[in-house]
């Protein structure tokens, strides 16, 4: 496919599947200024599928960079109210959400972290928006990514920069399943058809606990509401034509655990960007849920900002099963960006849990939240802690071990 194919069949994919829009509503959509031939393709593509609207929010990350460099840090963190009422306004009257995350992994490295912290607390609290409209409006949203010359260059090193964007632009389509002779939103449900298998095992189950452990270091357990429910997959009968995917690609099986309920040490297994810059080789010990100890080889000094950010910085919100034979994985290759290296790996997320992981909960009242032990935080911080040694045992209510994951993969279920 040439370029403009690529993008055109990109644009149709998170249109129809990514969002889902419908006829008569609106579109934001958020992404880098130099991606308007993307952004031109997916106005096109939401408009001729009966969109009212779409609105587009254009970033410039080297902007971003310098407004914190140079400029008043608390002027730049600050999210002002006009900021969050252009999209709320939106938001508001059902309005879709789409984000295109382009990473540049080296964009920071000249900068100290409380340069990174700054731009990272400004895009945290603004997508906080969309995350309450989420909970309280059922907002349809979808994060993908958009390749870059920073990034394919940092990816491919031995390539002349053109010829770098360009195998970005198609290792990106290949993972996506965007092919010159397929229908990728149909490949897309035919993969979550199977893949549900697993979500449905786990809520047939109701693990107590998991414990995780590998031959880095990784012993880790994790416990669980006697509610926790599981999400990952859909069966295809199951459909309906407002079901979206919040993630492309995505390949996980998930849920959010009891905060006080984990203890041992984690390991990570590829590096985490947080604010532009790189946290890589890290450990993590919890005892009751919290971070008592951690350390890092790079980005120590900014893994402690992260986890200092607030009370629920330091308590997980998400864990995940990935496989370590799925597309992302088997490229073998660390692509410095969070959506993609966490459908690589298992994953954790220091932070905000998930109200959908707790059937019945309110969205919005965080007494509630802690009633049911859900954790709190005003960010998600997803790390990777997977390995192709990784293995993870369920006990049950009512104290049987399941071995569920074995080696990297899960092990067979019903």
């Amino acid at each position: 496919m040439t370029r403009q194919q690529m993008v055109e069949k990109y644009a149709d994919l998170l249109v129809r599947l990514g969002v889902a829009i419908q006829k008569d509503e609106t579109l934001i959509l958020e992404l880098d200024a130099e991606h308007y031939e993307l952004s031109r393709a997916i106005t096109r593509a939401a408009l001729l599928r009966g969109a009212k609207d779409v609105v587009v929010f254009y970033r410039d990350p080297y902007v971003d960079k310098f407004r914190a460099q140079y400029g008043d840090r608390e002027t730049v963190e600050t999210v002002l109210p006009w900021m969050k009422e252009s999209l709320s306004v939106y938001l508001d009257k059902g309005a879709c959400s789409l984000k295109l995350a382009s990473p540049r992994p080296e964009l920071f490295d000249d900068v100290d972290a409380s340069v990174a912290v700054t731009v990272q607390k400004f895009t945290n609290d603004l997508r906080n928006v969309i995350r309450s409209s989420w909970g309280t409006n059922g907002t349809r949203w979808c994060i993908a990514c958009a390749p870059n010359q920073d990034w394919a260059v940092k990816l491919y090193p031995d390539c002349p920069p053109d010829e770098a964007l360009d195998k970005l632009w198609a290792t990106l389509m290949e993972l996506c399943m965007v092919r010159e002779d397929n229908d990728p939103v149909e490949d897309w449900i035919d993969f979550q058809d199977r893949y549900c298998k697993y979500s449905a095992w786990f809520n047939r189950v109701k693990p107590d606990s998991i414990h995780f452990f590998d031959g880095k270091g990784t012993d880790l357990t994790i416990g669980f509401h006697p509610k926790a429910y599981w999400v990952g997959g859909q069966p295809k009968a199951e459909r309906k034509p407002t079901d979206h995917m919040g993630n492309l690609p995505s390949n996980e099986v998930a849920s959010s655990p009891d905060k006080y309920r984990v203890d041992g040490t984690v390991h990570s297994t590829r590096p985490l960007v947080y604010g532009g810059k790189v946290i890589d080789r890290f450990r993590l010990t919890f005892e009751k849920g919290k971070v008592v100890h951690h350390e890092a080889e790079v980005g120590e000094e900014l893994l402690t900002e992260l986890l200092n950010t607030d009370e629920g910085s330091r308590r997980i919100g998400e864990v995940a099963f990935v496989e370590c034979d799925l597309p992302i994985a088997k490229t073998g290759m660390v692509f410095y960006n969070t959506l993609l290296d966490e459908n690589a790996a298992c994953h954790l997320a220091l932070g905000n849990g998930y109200a959908l992981c707790l059937p019945g909960i309110s969205w919005t009242d965080k007494n509630e939240w802690e009633q049911w032990q859900l954790n709190s935080s005003c960010q998600h911080v997803d790390f990777m802690f997977g390995s192709p040694d990784m293995n993870a045992v369920v006990t049950t209510q009512d104290g049987r071990e399941l071995p569920i994951f074995q080696n990297g993969k899960f092990l067979p279920v019903d």
